[in-house]
């Protein structure tokens, strides 16, 4: 949906995606939950960890969406989710047995959650950011005179002291 917004601004378009992803990211959320609830709370295998990581990185998507009306970003960010869920469905045809005493820690999911985290606001940052270098030539005019939505998100642009 979002990349037919980059070919054709059409007004409900974004509204729509915006529908789209918020069910299917409350769909992920129950499922995800749900399985990660009988596991104590503990991803399991290399398919857990990136269905995690596209659970987030729609989420943060869908907050910065919502909060600066950005469609935009949905237009490289859900293909980088959908890329993200492959690998899980292709590597989810086992399950990994009880983890070793080692690996029960207490703090461990604090640790694993911080970490899935942190990469998904790096795949939210590379496009923002990936934007904001290829209009490196307009920087040192209005930051956001192409761009509106970029304005407030761009904390290291050089332009942005100018307003």
């Amino acid at each position: 949906v979002y990349l037919v917004y980059l070919v054709r601004p059409w007004q409900p378009i974004p509204w729509i995606g915006r529908a789209l992803v918020g069910s299917g990211l409350l769909l992920h959320a129950v499922s995800l939950g749900l399985t990660l609830a009988s596991q104590q709370g503990m991803p399991r295998g290399m398919a857990q960890g990136f269905s995690i990581v596209a659970l987030l990185l729609l989420a943060i998507f869908l907050v910065l969406e919502v909060r600066y009306r950005a469609p935009v970003l949905g237009a490289f960010l859900t293909p980088a989710a959908l890329v993200a869920l492959v690998p899980g469905m292709l590597l989810a045809h086992g399950g990994v047995g009880r983890l070793p005493p080692v690996l029960r820690q207490p703090l461990l999911p604090v640790h694993i959650a911080i970490a899935f985290v942190g990469i998904a606001a790096c795949g939210v940052a590379t496009p923002i950011h990936s934007h904001q270098l290829a209009r490196v030539g307009n920087c040192f005019g209005n930051c956001g005179d192409r761009s509106p939505w970029l304005a407030p998100l761009c904390f290291t642009c050089l332009c942005h002291s100018t307003h």
